[in-house]
């Protein structure tokens, strides 16, 4: 994989040399429609490839917790919104 930090360039960075490397935050955004083969996916894709986070909808669920966050896995959770209720 080639280096991601080799196209981050700026004006002020080659005025300043002080100016440390940029850090690259990898996100995905996905819709799982509940399946658990492409949470299995996901889960496989943010391992190999360091995704920092991951914006998922409709997530398959066990026992009404989501399938596949294990301890030490930080995860923000909405609960469903229904119809005529404020997003």
């Amino acid at each position: 994989m080639a280096n991601p930090n080799k196209y981050i360039k700026s004006r002020t960075a080659t005025k300043n040399k002080n100016i440390k490397p940029q850090t690259i935050i990898k996100c995905y955004q996905i819709n799982l429609q509940h399946s658990r083969t492409i949470t299995d996916n996901l889960l496989e894709l943010i391992e190999k490839e360091g995704i920092c986070v991951a914006f998922i909808q409709e997530p398959h669920k066990v026992h009404n917790r989501v399938a596949g966050v294990t301890k030490g896995t930080e995860y923000l959770h909405r609960p469903k919104v229904g119809a005529g209720q404020l997003r």
